[in-house]
């Protein structure tokens, strides 16, 4: 699903940043994956650019063109990555996130203007607003995880 060439036609629309619960997907627990296509400038191509998704909750996984550019287990932590430049093209590219919440409300959530690409916090991009998704495992009626540490 983070391939660049997935169809996500049949995908529906979500307004980020929120909670999914606050947008129509009630007491989700489970795995929900968002995409977004962005046009990237010319003068961005082969610079290293920052993405700030603001906060997640609670697991995720970000891929820009289908290529993993970060992942974090910390619930409601900003997300802050570096998209290696060698990876920046001029043009289209698609943002692809998938979402893992266990309990209470999920989804990319925190202030709009939070959610961006930058170079050096220059010209930044916003990526809040409209998004595709697709809800996948349902993670209701299973135990949350239990951490387990070593003496």
């Amino acid at each position: 699903m983070a391939e660049p060439d997935y169809s996500d036609e049949n995908w529906k629309t979500m307004e980020l940043p929120g909670y999914w619960e606050d947008k129509g997907m009630k007491d989700f627990d489970g795995v929900v994956w968002f995409r977004k296509t962005i046009d990237i400038p010319r003068n961005w191509t082969r610079k290293n650019v920052t993405i700030n998704l603001g906060n997640i909750a609670d697991e995720s996984i970000v891929y820009y063109n289908g290529t993993e550019i970060g992942r974090n287990t910390k619930a409601d932590a900003s997300r802050y990555y570096t998209i290696p430049y060698k990876l920046v093209k001029r043009g289209k590219a698609v943002l692809t996130i998938r979402v893992t919440n266990y309990k209470s409300k999920g989804g990319i959530y925190g202030r709009p203007e939070d959610m961006k690409l930058s170079i050096q916090g220059k010209d930044p991009i916003s990526l809040a607003g409209e998004w595709k998704y697709l809800s996948g495992l349902s993670l209701s009626g299973i135990p949350p995880r239990t951490h387990f540490t070593r003496k």
